[in-house]
């Protein structure tokens, strides 16, 4: 098969500032998706290598429809024969996904066929989990607005409509009952990118008394009970006097909310009593519970939402809000209480209608797989909420910037669930050595509350620091077993897709209007272009991958891909390179379609002297190190980063009145396709909430449970632990007998494979991380079986040289194959030593410092250089170095990894610097 491939590569990196000076892996520039894909490469080093050379290419790709699974596995006969007799010309088609036209059998959303489930991927009729979880997810639609809404939202040839539509937000803060306390990071709204909405930190919502103190000004729920009289001015004023907001506009909206909003209404009856009543302990109760089902109904009545009441009484529940007649305090909002988002945003909610509410049941299914929870979380509610639908109003979706905010809010919202759910049970939950507790039990200490440490934001918190390093580990893991990898890809989103105009187009918005759209978009061509990398080899043969999902500052999605590729598919020499990467702009005459894609988007700047003010400037110098020399012919230096041949063709193109040569453009790469071309260039929980930054797309992205990472083969993480040291993991009030009692107790991941070493023969010749290759733990079971297929590269837990006889555990399971015991673990020159410490020496691995030299050799796979650094500064504070000098002599140039970096960051300076190495005195 033939296929269209366009590598465009934006040079923006110095070659010889990466982070790990002998890595391949290079950084790679942004880019465009007519995608946007960027593709750095390593090669080999060659005679004809130089220090002053750069590489960062970015790829533009061809993708073609359909539905791909994960990377398959080939046998070594089958290795993939790159063609590159294929690259002659450039065949300019753009693989288009179509419009959203399917739709969801069960919820009438619409839906792209990309989206379908796998396991659906075969059926006459495809099912979806985006929306409705293949139908267990049921919620009643959203009505019709009131014709003044209607009007305001969709007519876009009246002036107050447009002034509207722009400035929506303000209108809602205007009637909103609650304030947000979102704090809005507008550090990138500069003009120089599409706007959008970016939170930082914790978002809650509060509401404060019906009447605010002497001498100051009403806001928000207040504005409803007091000087009703003049309530327009008095809403206009509360957000301060904004000049654009219209009066008659705002006048207009009370008079449709007094009339058809639940919430209006119940504030009006309140403040109609208080005028008439001088009890100074009346309340305004805010009722949370709800006897109707939450899939069928959604719109209560007054006298469901709100109530009066006198004096000191029991609220009913404990989300029940009571509302003082005058007092300086604010209440804060639950997240679970129905009106949550109803109080915030009463223009997306014209009715009142209820959000999400505790205990509303999913709907059973003819699935053969028995229901994990049989209850809706907010995640499924909001994701249920966001799509399009021909029978249901779309108020929500063309709300503009006040929808970028609902999504962000109803992300926040998601998170404080689970966090909520953590810090609850976290104060309960504990864990202990199983040791410890048969400590315990013997001195008759039957209570295990006063034993243990407190669990905090775990590694299974997706975004929490733990599962960040984790991931990382895990990376790492995959290259240690296939080693560098060869291409690194940046494929970013780009606002500008037809599938994207298109569908904003019809209601005349912008694409930052619809952050659902791009983040949905994104992900089918993002797993068309993984597709592409690892099952049609477009690139070569791929072994393994590893690819992370992370926002723009301005809110676009990207992504960052590792490929690592096949002996018979890598690209070693300057020739190679050649073939497939162009960094000179084509002739117009000769490649017309491909001349303007590189004009359009793969020019750099113009920067420098023409253009001062460039983004790209840093201490009057470009950042990117453009322009770049002319060079006659594509060379690779002494790190592998090649530098692409620069001819002067003569072929210029004009930009920014500026005319502008082969220095200033990045590589193209061409092939042919059937179908397409683009271009694709100690509260822990406090310190992630005060340290989060959300973006629109971010949150749509996540509340519809897309992935942030993936990785290829899967990586298993094997933990260990010494004799009777296995973690043990309970609630308070449990008592040790009963603690001791349970069957997981005693066993674990560790024991379980010396148990299997037992009844496998085949075992024996395995060590630990090799074991993983042959079988698999059943967790269930709580046992090791017989691997059937699939392929997953295990990972010792690191633990540092300071844990003692743990960490001379692990570096005998380093070796020892097969043992049935501790026993044999140790059992080293004919007998089993005292301890694992004594058991690593006989090995030889304490032998002149070299456990030390071999721990910092292995943490060089997975650290950086500070935290090796810092590592070998612990290890001459332990005082068990006999020879630093030694160690330092034998892993020195590990331990500056980096520092030339940042030297280089720091300077805004290519090349080298002068290299000082101080011996360490005797």
């Amino acid at each position: 098969m033939t296929f269209t491939l366009i590598v465009l590569a934006n040079e923006n990196h110095d070659p010889s500032s990466s982070s790990t000076p002998n890595s391949p892996v290079h950084d790679a520039s942004t880019f465009n998706y007519v995608p946007n894909f960027n593709i750095a490469m390593h090669n080999s080093v060659d005679d004809t290598s130089t220090d002053d050379s750069i590489s960062d290419s970015s790829w533009e790709f061809n993708v073609a429809d359909g539905n791909y699974d994960s990377i398959s596995s080939l046998d070594d006969d089958e290795a993939f024969q790159y063609n590159s007799s294929s690259i002659d010309s450039c065949n300019i088609d753009y693989s288009n996904i179509g419009d959203p036209t399917v739709e969801c059998t069960h919820c009438e959303a619409l839906m792209w066929y990309q989206e379908k489930t796998k396991k659906g991927k075969n059926c006459s009729v495809p099912k979806f989990q985006l929306c409705c979880r293949n139908g267990k997810v049921i919620l009643q639609l959203l009505k019709t607005p009131p014709l003044l809404l209607r009007r305001l939202l969709f007519d876009n040839s009246e002036s107050e409509s447009i002034n509207y539509q722009q400035y929506c937000r303000l209108y809602n803060m205007i009637f909103a009952f609650t304030s947000s306390g979102m704090k809005v990071d507008n550090r990138f709204q500069d003009g120089r990118g599409p706007p959008n909405l970016r939170i930082h930190g914790q978002v809650c919502h509060r509401i404060g008394s019906m009447l605010p103190l002497p001498g100051e000004s009403p806001k928000f729920a207040q504005l409803n009970f007091f000087d009703t009289d003049n309530e327009v001015q008095n809403r206009i004023e509360a957000i301060g006097n904004n000049p654009y907001i219209i009066p008659d506009t705002v006048k207009r909206l009370k008079l449709m909310l007094d009339k058809f909003n639940t919430h209006a209404k119940s504030f009006r009856m309140a403040a109609d009593r208080l005028k008439n009543c001088s009890l100074p302990d009346l309340k305004l109760k805010l009722i949370s519970d709800r006897s109707t089902d939450g899939r069928i109904y959604n719109h209560p009545t007054v006298s469901k939402v709100a109530a009066l009441i006198v004096g000191d009484v029991d609220t009913g529940h404990k989300r029940d809000i009571l509302l003082e007649r005058q007092s300086g305090q604010l209440k804060r909002i639950s997240e679970f209480h129905p009106s949550y988002l109803s109080y915030q945003y009463p223009l997306l909610f014209p009715y009142g209608e209820d959000g999400f509410k505790v205990g509303v049941l999913l709907r059973e299914t003819n699935s053969k797989k028995p229901m994990k929870r049989n209850k809706l979380t907010i995640r499924e509610w909001l994701a249920f909420r966001i799509q399009s639908r021909n029978n249901e109003a779309q108020t929500i979706l063309l709300s503009r910037r006040l929808f970028q905010q609902f999504l962000v809010d109803g992300f926040t919202m998601m998170e404080s669930q689970r966090l909520n759910y953590i810090r609850k049970h976290q104060k309960r939950l504990r864990v202990s050595k199983y040791g410890n507790l048969n400590d315990g039990e013997q001195n008759a200490n039957t209570q295990v509350s006063n034993k243990g440490e407190r669990v905090v934001l775990p590694s299974t918190y997706v975004g929490s620091r733990r599962f960040m390093e984790q991931l990382y580990f895990d990376g790492m893991a995959i290259c240690s077993h296939f080693g560098f990898p060869d291409l690194f890809i940046t494929f970013t989103c780009n606002p500008n897709w037809p599938e994207i105009q298109r569908l904003v187009a019809k209601n005349n918005l912008n694409s930052q209007d619809r952050p659902d759209i791009i983040s949905r978009v994104f992900k089918i061509k993002f797993d068309e272009l993984l597709c592409d990398l690892t099952k049609k080899h477009v690139l070569g043969r791929v072994v393994a991958y590893i690819y992370t999902i992370e926002f723009q500052k301005r809110g676009l999605p990207n992504s960052h891909i590792l490929l690592f590729l096949h002996p018979s598919s890598k690209y070693p020499t300057p020739d190679d390179i050649d073939k497939i990467i162009s960094a000179e702009i084509p002739t117009e005459q000769d490649d017309k379609p491909l001349y303007d894609l590189v004009k359009t988007h793969m020019i750099h700047g113009p920067c420098g002297i023409v253009n001062r003010s460039s983004p790209c400037m840093k201490d009057g110098k470009c950042s990117k190190y453009f322009p770049k020399k002319f060079q006659p012919q594509t060379i690779v230096d002494q790190d592998g980063y090649p530098m692409y041949r620069r001819r002067e063709t003569g072929n210029t193109v004009m930009k920014k009145q500026v005319q502008l040569d082969n220095r200033i453009t990045a590589a193209v790469v061409q092939t042919e396709s059937d179908g397409t071309s683009v271009i694709r260039n100690v509260d822990e929980i406090k310190q992630y909430l005060d340290c989060r930054y959300v973006s629109p797309s971010e949150a749509c992205w996540r509340l519809f449970s897309f992935p942030i990472h993936g990785r290829s083969p899967a990586v298993e993480r094997l933990y260990f632990h010494l004799e009777g040291d296995n973690s043990v993991y309970y609630t308070d009030y449990e008592l040790i007998d009963e603690v001791l009692d349970k069957p997981s107790v005693k066993e674990s991941m560790f024991t379980a494979w010396m148990e299997a070493n037992k009844i496998y023969f085949e075992a024996q010749n395995l060590t630990y991380s090799q074991f993983l290759t042959k079988f698999i733990y059943d967790k269930r079971y709580r046992r090791w079986r017989p691997r059937k297929r699939g392929h997953t590269i295990g990972r010792l837990i690191w633990v540092p040289p300071s844990t003692g006889e743990l960490y001379y555990l692990r570096m005998m399971l380093t070796v020892v194959k097969g043992p049935t015991c501790y026993e044999d673990i140790k059992f080293v020159d004919g007998k089993v030593q005292d301890s694992f410490r004594d058991a690593c020496f006989h090995m030889g691995f304490l032998n002149d410092d070299s456990e030390y030299v071999a721990a910092i050799n292995e943490a060089k796979d997975w650290g950086s250089g500070h935290f090796l650094r810092k590592l070998f500064v612990t290890m001459l504070l332990s005082g068990t170095v006999n020879r630093p000098r030694h160690v330092w002599e034998q892993t020195w140039r590990t331990l500056s990894d980096g520092i030339l970096y940042q030297q280089r960051q720091n300077t805004n300076r290519r090349g080298k610097f002068p290299l000082f190495v101080f011996p360490l005195k005797k």
